[in-house]
Order: C-alpha cells, then structure tokens, then sequence
C-alpha cells in the first residue's frame, strides 16, 4: 500500500483568493485586538488600578485561556529557558510596560509608539541578529509607516506635555514585543506553542 492511499489523498493547495481573504481577515483581527488593548489600557489608569492589578487580570484570564489549549493540544514542548525567553519580552514586557505607560501618557501615544515603531524596533531586531538585511521593499514599507506615525504624532503628541516618562515606557515595551518576534522567528516556535506558553 502505497503512503498516499495509507495516509489519504493529499490536501489540495487553497486558492490564492482564499488566503489573501484569510489574511485579510487576520489583519482586520489583529487591528481591533491592538486597538481594544490600548483603550482599555488607557481606561483602566483612569479608575483605582494599578498596572500590576490590570496585569492579575490579564494573567488570570489568559490562563484560563491556557488551559484550554492545553486541553486541546497538550503542553508545550519548549525548554524552559526559551519560555522565559518568550514571556520575558510578550507575557511581561510588552504589556507591563503598556500599562505603566498608559498612566503617564494618552491611548494615541501608545498607538503611535508601542504600535507604530515596532515595524521599525523588529527590523532594527532582525537585521542585528537574525542578520535580515533591508531590502528596498522593506525600506520603502517602512517610510509609509513613518509617514503614518509623523502625520498621527504631529496631531497628537503637541496637545499632552510633560507625558515623556510614559512615552519611554511605551518604546520599553515596543522593544520587548519586537524582541519577542526575533526570538520566535530565530528559534522556529509554533504559534500553537508560542500562545499557550504565554498564557500559561
């Protein structure tokens, strides 16, 4: 019996439309998460939280979340010093800093900086230690973006002075969720097993 007939037909590539929908969709996805995350970043500095009670909150929902993926896909399989590799940068890092920052400075700083720069804080990541040269389509990419990051900060940045402390923080934690891409790309960690190790 041959290996196709034992294991069945093979799967048959998706069209390209349906992926770019599918990308599409991801992406719609990925723009309503980042931007609920800042909101409610930003609201929860303005009641009597502190950014180690939003961050309990955080960590006891995810891992409930965890729990489930380990119910369903079993435990990671990741050593130990690549997990806390990876919460190092995502699971405290990148959030902590979000709301630490969220207390000094408004939702559209943290927009701009911890959203915005991090194409710029990745690839500066990528090119230092994945050795990921600049192509000219990245280049070019990346003045769309700061042409996009000048215009929102020309309009926003002037009307809240003296919020500099969180403005760092939020570059703080752009670097820690940059950090936490190159590590996943160098070390080839499934998103799977990147999601349940964070939540967990």
């Amino acid at each position: 019996m041959s290996a196709e007939s034992a294991l069945g037909p093979a799967a048959a590539p998706r069209p390209a439309s349906r992926e770019r929908a599918i990308g599409l969709l991801c992406a719609f996805a990925v723009v309503l998460v980042w931007s609920g995350f800042a909101l409610s970043g930003r609201l929860s500095a303005r009641q009597a939280f502190t950014p180690w009670d939003v961050g309990a909150l955080r960590y006891a929902g995810s891992l409930l979340a965890g729990l489930a993926l380990v119910a369903r896909f079993g435990w990671p399989r990741l050593p130990w010093n690549r997990c806390l590799g990876l919460m190092a940068g995502a699971a405290f890092g990148f959030p902590l800093a979000a709301y630490w920052g969220f207390s000094y400075a408004p939702a559209a700083h943290g927009g701009v900086i911890m959203t915005g720069l991090l194409p710029f804080a990745t690839a500066l990541l990528a090119a230092l230690f994945l050795g990921e040269a600049f192509s000219r389509a990245r280049a070019l990419s990346l003045g769309v973006v700061a042409l996009g990051i000048g215009l929102l900060a020309s309009d926003t940045f002037g009307s809240y002075p003296g919020v500099w402390r969180g403005d760092l923080i939020f570059l703080l934690g752009c670097f820690s969720w940059a950090a936490f891409t190159v590590l996943i790309r160098r070390w080839g960690v499934s998103a799977i097993t990147a999601t349940t190790v964070l939540a967990l």
